[in-house]
C-alpha cells in the first residue's frame, strides 16, 4: 500500500473509538495524512520523466 505509515493509524484511530469522551483528533489526522499523500505529487512527476527518459522524449 501506498504510505502504509500514513494510512495505518488514521484507521486504527478512527476504527477503534473507545468512548464519545475520547474522540479521535481528526485535525491531526487530517494533517498526517495531506502531508503524506502530498508527497505523491513529486513521486509521479519522477516517474514521468523516468518514463520520458525511457521513451527519449
Amino acid at each position: 500500500y501506498v504510505k502504509k505509515e500514513a494510512w495505518e493509524p488514521f484507521f486504527t484511530e478512527l476504527l477503534n473509538i473507545e468512548s464519545c469522551d475520547k474522540m479521535p483528533d481528526l485535525v491531526s489526522l487530517r494533517n498526517t495524512l495531506e502531508e503524506a499523500l502530498g508527497d505523491r505529487s513529486s513521486l509521479d512527476s519522477k516517474f514521468r520523466n523516468f518514463a520520458n527518459v525511457l521513451n527519449k522524449r
